[in-house]
Order: C-alpha cells, then structure tokens, then sequence
C-alpha cells in the first residue's frame, strides 16, 4: 500500500554544517570523517551474489561498490546523471558513491560543492532510474567532503519518504494537494531539532498538514522519533498545537503571529532558523 498524498518536496542545502570537529568529539565511536570512517569496497557482480544470500543480515552493509570496477562505475555515472536532472541549475555535484544499507539495499553518497544545492526529492526517487535500478537505490545521503553525513533522504516500499538532518542545517519545501486543494510551507530544520517554518498557504491548519502522509523528518543521531509534518510544525517556538487550533507560545515575545483560527501564521517577518550564505 502506498501513500495516497500527492506530495512534492525540495530540499535546500545552505552549506551551514554545525561544528563537525566537536560532533566528532561527542562521539568518539562514531567514524564521522575520513580519518576515522573504514572503507571497504565491492565488485557489483559481488555485491549482486550478496543479495542473495538468506541471512538476515545485508552482506553488502557498509560497502561502496568499487569505482575500478567498471560496472559498477557505469551503474555509479547513471545514478549521478539521473540525480542531476533533479537538482538545480547553481547546484555541483563532486562526487557520487554508492554504499550498501542493512536493508538489502544501497544508498548514494553525495557531496556538493560548498555542500549547497537543491533537489526534488519526490522526483528523483519516482524516476525510472532509480525505481528499476539493481540493487535497490533507497536513499540518498549528502556528505560533506570529509564524509561526514550531513542530511538523509530516503524512501519505503510504501513511498513514505523520510527527511534525516543529521550535521547540516536545511530547508525543505513541502508541497501536497488532498482532493482539490493546493498546501505548502516551506521549514527552516537544524540538526538539533531547531525548528522555524515560512511561507504557508492561506489558511493552511494542522488538519492539512495531518494530511500529508509521504513525509516523515528526524533531526540529530536519534533513531526512535520519526516525525509527521504536523509534529514538525509543533516544534515552531511561535506556536503551540492543541487540538487543531494553535496559539501562540506565552513564553516568546514573537509579535508578529497572527491572532490563532486555527490557521498558521505567515511566519512573516520572523528570520529563518538558517540562510543561505
């Protein structure tokens, strides 16, 4: 069963990574960078006999597939040439490998240039490419050039997609449309679970947003809180949900919301959580 929201969303990377050398710090078993991250590569004939195996574990988990390789290469040149439809004009891709997942699946490394860019993610992962592709593409990982995981996307088999900002502030533009309705909102998210939101559709409410099902977000390391659009919004300081009416956070001095029936506010006025440099 898949979800039945019409959505479409576009992630902006703003090239604003939060201190890397303390996260690395913080977590001393983590292999955050190059100097610290074990790289084993694999033939794609390799990784292909892999996906056979019955066992519960994905033998391919934590291997790239080897760019000497070249079929693996030519699977690799298709793969960055399918995300590049999907990203914008100014964006530079330096760099695309592909990484085996423990759900039997793989997912693309991808570093920017000066970690900025756009892409459409709805697009990319509904594209022949990488709906048909073998082995199964999954997600998309953006790395800085240290290989430090900055933001996540990926998608299930039942094509809820999920946004992870680990080490990089973003802003993701979601748009969906239930029967004959347009919605939109665009969020400002940083690793930390920092959260300011801009630019929604008039007379936009929790209701429409609890009605994009395709998308859930996850800030930081944490693994156990997948979040809907409208837990997302929640976490706005200038508002606060109960029920389907929000009102206003006592505890900000924010002025510029207007008085809660039960629509968003237009976040006007109200600085971004992060910009573009």
């Amino acid at each position: 069963m898949h979800s039945s929201t019409n959505s479409h969303e576009t992630v902006i990377m703003t090239g604003e990574a939060e201190n890397l050398s303390q996260i690395a710090q913080q977590n001393p078993n983590k292999p955050h960078t190059r100097a610290t991250r074990e790289y084993k590569y694999i033939t794609l004939k390799e990784a292909l006999k892999n996906l056979a195996d019955k066992g519960p574990n994905h033998l391919n988990k934590g291997l790239f597939l080897a760019k000497n390789d070249p079929d693996a290469q030519k699977l690799i040149d298709s793969i960055q040439k399918e995300i590049k439809r999907y990203v914008s004009d100014d964006c530079s891709i330096e760099n695309a490998r592909l990484r085996g997942r423990k759900d039997k699946s793989f997912t693309v490394w991808v570093s920017l240039k000066e970690d900025k860019g756009e892409l459409q993610t709805d697009k990319l992962f509904s594209s022949d490419v990488f709906k048909n592709s073998t082995p199964k593409i999954t997600s998309v990982t953006f790395v800085s050039q240290e290989d430090i995981r900055l933001v996540r996307l990926s998608q299930n088999d039942k094509g809820v997609r999920l946004y992870e900002v680990i080490n990089q502030s973003c802003r993701i533009k979601f748009d969906w449309k239930v029967g004959d309705k347009d919605f939109s909102i665009t969020v400002d998210i940083s690793s930390d679970g920092k959260v300011t939101y801009s630019s929604p559709s008039e007379g936009l409410n929790y209701a429409d947003l609890e009605k994009n099902t395709a998308v859930k977000i996850r800030t930081g390391y944490s693994k156990d809180k997948d979040m809907t659009l409208k837990e997302l919004i929640s976490k706005d300081p200038r508002q606060q949900a109960s029920g389907e009416t929000l009102t206003i956070n006592p505890e900000t001095t924010v002025t510029s919301v207007k008085p809660p029936e039960q629509h968003l506010a237009s976040g006007e006025n109200q600085a971004p959580a992060s910009q573009s440099r």
